[in-house]
């Protein structure tokens, strides 16, 4: 592992964060960034990382958002679908029996097994 100092060579051990790449905290000519080393010893770019309890908020916020979004979505949806339906008249005809669906705001309707009119089922 050329170009690495050989007493941050322990810190291998470290707990892996970003792509594969072992990260641990600056020496003295970068105090307050991460030294990141990826396999085979190369070094990747100097970057601020987020702690551990900012990364997992911020993941939380995210997806909690996801789910948000993906509720509000459905629920819109659901409500326009079934708010179609809702709409509808219902009609019993009084010559055959038979229950059947008219348009919305319709007061009379044919019956479609026999034609007789119908009113207006109302509950």
């Amino acid at each position: 592992m050329s170009g690495l100092n050989p007493d941050l060579l322990h810190l291998f051990n470290a707990p892996k964060f970003a792509f594969g790449a072992f990260c641990f905290p600056g020496s003295a000519t970068a105090p307050g960034r991460m030294v990141c080393v990826a396999g085979g010893g190369a070094r990747v770019p100097n970057y601020r990382m987020f702690e551990f309890t900012t990364a997992a908020v911020i993941y939380c916020a995210l997806v909690g958002a996801g789910f948000l979004t993906l509720w509000l979505w459905y629920d819109r949806r659901d409500h326009r679908t079934f708010e179609a339906g809702r709409r509808r008249a219902a009609f019993h005809c009084i010559r055959c029996d038979a229950l059947f669906a008219g348009a919305p705001g319709a007061q009379i309707e044919k019956c479609p097994k026999c034609g007789h009119e119908n009113a207006r089922l109302r509950f």
